[in-house]
């Protein structure tokens, strides 16, 4: 077991020169990643990093990069020259160090060799709390022999865990704090990890990220790794980390017979330019997983790739899937789905903000080089993690303010009208940056020729064409099953079933929608058509304990009977749609909701029209849970119980953000 060495890294030391002591090839591989990682920690306060050199082989992790150095030798065709690889564990509170090193300068420090550091007290390792670890990441250095010269150098982030972005808080009074997320982001796509750092153990909630190393992995499989490694249930112990090369093994690449090309060996005919989409489908559904695509441009002409053609041996096969996915296209009488594109796809923007807010990652397409005419643009894969929020969003309330004299098309506000920009993780440039969403709206210039645009604004031209999205690959778990709508055709669903409830209710039902302040007031929002509506795919048993933990703003809970009467409803099954209906005041400025509306997951909302009540299994509003069952004295709903919570509440949040604004 390698010690664990460790040095300050407080606002006094330089992340710099940490930079420059643990990442060897500045001239061949830029640091970026590793650039943003520090940057992340000085956000997040690190004071202390810990310092251990892995033994290729050895611990879990050690396994991992023994099974990835097989395969970077294999395709090489020689071992690397010089293998090392350094965990470096970041940690909250400050170990003081001893007055030798404390009086080194930065660049002492670096030339200092890591075996000349203090050792972490094992007895520290036993007493800290997971809340002292803010994550880790190792860095690999490699250098071999290539074939432009005599060596190469390679460094990349071989596996990195941290916390979410945020700050260890003390608020209220609080004799214990806790980890508060950075404000108005939200990252959906996260879990448990246990980390190991040297014979101890401690658990982070938080998120992987991996980097390609142009060898024997590229953007496809660093992005499918943290695919798998982010979405689970429950705790991911150490030695489960799903690595590049056990992805690579899922679809056949084995470095001999089947291998991506390379600047760094020999690159016979048949090596790949790199992984395209019917790789990243082949290997996820090999996983179990399911994958649901949206072309996000009017180009329709052949299966776009990140940089490869599709696989020659499921070319034809890989059309009709991913055509399936993405359009609801008539069936061909033999029942197979015609070969062709659609003219019609549903907004792409939409459906990646209904997997995200369901908890399901995405992998985004996004082209890296101008559109130039007989020419493929160059393309590059991101993982979707999260989004961000604006709470003081204009546009969406200047609709609702500015058009009241005109009702003709507005209905309800959606909430992917605060989201500002989605969370990705770019294997190239790091972690946790924020892609903004208008890139996601359509560019009148794309359909515009240079030579129409005056020669002062070309340069915006083309920087207008580089960075676009082009496909969004949603991808749902094992265990979820596959809906047959997308998020907000059920929003638009459950928005129709609600005005069906509000404006045909008579008699005891018309009485009981009046009975409550917070009831009345959402008759008045949906009145001015300023509801908002949040549709998110939840199970069975997160619902139960959302519904458990709820509070509203009168400190008043879900009774057990309550709770058992509103799961009732949900009859088998183990996942529903979840449409939540609030106000924008309640939503920008508490995250808070009045009421729910839960939808099969296995409807198919194309079918609304067959009938007012269909799909919906029940709804909570303010004081009452509604019922499409029962229907006596020609009532839309049945009043199925009273409920004792009549005020506003909480979000449904799976990983249990904290809320605290409770004013309205």
């Amino acid at each position: 077991m390698a010690a664990v060495r460790y040095r300050s890294c407080d606002r006094s030391r330089s992340f710099f020169k940490v930079i420059d002591k643990y990442w060897h090839a500045k001239d061949t591989s830029p640091a970026s990643s590793f650039h943003h990682i520090c940057t992340l920690m000085r956000k997040m306060e690190a004071t202390t990093l810990a310092v251990e050199h892995l033994a290729i082989g050895e611990g879990s992790t050690g396994h991992r990069l023994a099974l990835e150095m097989a395969a970077i030798q294999t395709r090489l065709g020689t071992p690397p020259t010089c293998v090392g690889a350094v965990r470096l564990t970041f940690l909250r509170r400050l170990l003081k160090e001893p007055p030798r090193i404390e009086a080194l300068s930065d660049d002492e420090l670096v030339a200092l060799p890591d075996d000349q550091l203090p050792d972490l007290p094992p007895g520290w390792l036993r007493e800290s709390g997971s809340d002292d670890y803010l994550g880790y990441a190792v860095i690999v250095n490699l250098a071999f022999p290539s074939i432009d010269r005599d060596m190469t150098r390679l460094s990349y982030v071989f596996e990195c865990i941290l916390r979410e972005p945020g700050r260890f808080c003390h608020r209220n009074g609080e004799s214990k704090g806790q980890w508060l997320a950075l404000l108005n982001n939200y990252m959906h796509v996260k879990r448990e990890f246990e980390c190991e750092i040297g014979a101890s153990s401690y658990t982070v909630p938080g998120t992987f990220f991996c980097q390609q190393n142009a060898i024997t992995s590229c953007c496809v499989t660093a992005c499918a790794t943290m695919i798998v490694n982010n979405l689970g249930e429950g705790r991911c112990p150490a030695r489960d980390l799903f690595s590049c090369e056990q992805f690579n093994q899922k679809i056949e690449v084995n470095h001999t017979g089947r291998m991506l090309r390379t600047p760094h060996a020999a690159n016979p005919e048949k090596a790949l330019d790199g992984l395209n989409i019917g790789d990243l489908q082949a290997g996820l559904e090999a996983l179990g997983y399911r994958i649901d695509v949206r072309f996000c441009g009017e180009e329709r002409a052949s299966v776009p790739t990140s940089s490869a053609p599709a696989r020659s041996s499921r070319p034809a096969g890989l059309l009709r899937s991913v055509l399936g996915y993405f359009a609801k296209q008539p069936a061909a009488p033999d029942g197979n789905r015609a070969a062709t594109w659609p003219q019609q796809t549903y907004p792409y923007w939409q459906a990646l903000y209904g997997h995200i807010e369901s908890g399901f990652p995405a992998v985004l397409f996004v082209t890296t080089s101008p559109l130039t005419q007989g020419a493929s643009p160059k393309q590059h894969v991101v993982c979707v993690v999260g989004h961000t929020l604006n709470s003081d969003s204009w546009f969406p309330l200047a609709h609702v303010g500015y058009t009241k004299t005109d009702r003709t098309h507005l209905t309800y506000r959606s909430t992917i009208e605060w989201v500002a920009d989605v969370l990705i993780h770019d294997d190239n440039l790091g972690m946790c940056y924020c892609l903004p969403a208008h890139c996601f709206q359509a560019d009148a210039l794309h359909t515009v020729s240079a030579a129409q645009v005056p020669s002062s604004n070309r340069p915006l031209l083309r920087e207008s064409l580089v960075f676009k999205p082009t496909i969004v690959v949603g991808v749902i778990p094992p265990n979820v099953p596959t809906p047959k709508s997308l998020s907000m055709e059920i929003e638009f669903l459950a928005y129709r079933r609600l005005q069906y409830a509000i404006s045909q209710g008579k008699g005891e039902l018309s009485e009981a929608l009046s009975g409550h302040y917070y009831m009345r007031h959402l008759i008045t929002e949906n009145a001015d058509h300023a509801l908002v509506l949040r549709t998110l795919l939840v199970s069975a048993g997160d619902y139960r304990k959302h519904l458990t933990d709820m509070e509203d703003n009168f400190r008043v809970r879900l009774g057990s009977d309550d709770v058992k009467g509103i799961m009732a409803h949900l009859g088998g099954h183990g996942f529903v749609w979840l449409t939540e209906v609030t106000g924008p005041d309640l939503y920008a400025g508490n995250q808070r909701k009045l009421a729910d509306i839960l939808i099969r997951s296995d409807y198919d909302a194309a079918q609304y029209e067959t009938g007012p009540r269909d799909g919906v299994l029940c709804m909570r509003l303010p004081g009452l849970l509604l019922s499409p069952d029962g229907r006596a004295g020609g009532e839309p709903y049945a009043i199925s119980r009273r409920l004792e919570v009549c005020g506003h509440v909480p979000l449904f949040d799976k990983h249990g953000r904290r809320h605290d604004c409770t004013s309205w």
